[in-house]
């Protein structure tokens, strides 16, 4: 490991199983630490901004893991709260970080080295944890900016405003608030998986969801684990009435009432991809967070330089479902669109983290 290695924090959604996400995270590594046919890894370092004073190719490292709860090792007493998955995903991402730093001073021979860089990728429900993980760093102050450089984040199908105004969320929003729903449906999953052997589980689970093998297998294993069902619905539970209005300031948006040259540390560089009909995103809350929040591309001359440094939010026009983690095809498409984004982060700010 180098100091010009970038670190891609992957935060799943709800369900929290990183299986689902193999194929994704499996073919992001790859993208990015593979070079254009056109140019070699030198030459695609080099250009433009990307130019750091190394003249080594910078590494991407891809790290995820599930929430807490959804393995089948989990042996939680309680299903945790949204709160308490984020505080969760912090704990997870500081170990990560204090590893990545032990393994750089003993690459340079017990030299100091400089805060690991954090490219931070959530979806769904995660995307929501990473605004939070970047709010929580940014209170914490120095002592974590001189261990980590939260460099960006690129947040998929986020639901991080208002999701009881979804589409899936006005259906089951009433739902999920009864009381001990969680408990009493994952009671009777667990007695009737209890009751059925697992091929036969895998087979009605692709049978009655039509899931890829991958997706069907990685499902059985949420239904038959300790806590995985309960998990869900209590988090889903939770994020209804959690997930509402826009919660974050300057420090998290890229300071979007003043340019980052009025800022003491440059802001994470933020990139949004909405779906175009997400059934847990509704359409006019997704376009009120574009409007207020984002970078429009086509404002153009003078305004269009003065605000480019706002998050970047697109809309799918490929009709990518939200849970593009299930089918391949999908899977590969997003993290194309992932690598182009992390390489935007990098370009933005300069390659140096």
């Amino acid at each position: 490991m180098n100091v010009t290695d970038y670190h891609i924090f992957f935060i799943t959604g709800n369900p929290g199983l990183i299986s689902y996400y193999t194929t994704f995270l499996a073919h992001l590594s790859a993208i990015l630490n593979t070079p254009s046919p056109s140019q070699s890894k030198l030459d695609q370092y080099l250009r433009g901004p990307l130019r750091s004073q190394s003249q080594n190719p910078p590494k991407f490292h891809v790290f995820g893991a599930s929430l807490a709860g959804f393995e089948t090792s989990s042996h939680l007493p309680h299903p945790l709260s949204l709160q308490e998955q984020i505080q969760y995903t912090e704990s997870r991402l500081h170990e990560y970080v204090r590893l990545q730093r032990a393994k750089l001073q003993e690459d340079m021979d017990g030299s100091s080295s400089g805060p690991v860089k954090i490219i931070l990728v959530g979806h769904s429900v995660g995307a929501y944890i990473l605004l939070e993980l970047l709010r929580r760093n940014s209170d914490h102050g120095m002592a974590d900016r001189n261990a980590m450089s939260m460099v960006g984040g690129v947040l998929l199908f986020p639901t991080v405003t208002h999701i009881a105004k979804s589409p899936l969320g006005l259906s089951v929003g009433k739902i999920l608030q009864l009381p001990h729903f969680a408990l009493i449906i994952s009671t009777l999953v667990h007695i009737l998986t209890s009751l059925v052997p697992r091929l036969l589980l895998y087979a009605l689970v692709r049978l009655i969801t039509r899931f890829p093998k991958e997706a069907a297998t990685t499902t059985v294993d949420l239904i038959t684990s300790p806590m995985g069902v309960r998990q869900a619905l209590h988090m889903a539970r939770d994020e209804m009435t959690t997930i509402t209005a826009d919660r974050w300031d300057t420090d998290i948006w890229g300071a979007s009432t003043a340019p980052p040259s009025q800022t003491h540390t440059a802001p994470a560089k933020l990139v949004f991809h909405f779906g175009r009909q997400d059934h847990w995103v509704a359409n006019h809350t997704r376009d009120e967070l574009i409007a207020a929040r984002g970078y429009r591309e086509d404002e153009g001359g003078e305004e269009a330089e003065r605000n480019d440094w706002k998050p970047k939010m697109d809309i799918d026009d490929q009709e990518v479902p939200h849970g593009f983690c299930l089918e391949r095809k999908h899977s590969l498409m997003v993290a194309e669109k992932v690598k182009g984004s992390v390489e935007e982060i990098v370009r933005a700010r300069g390659g140096d983290g």
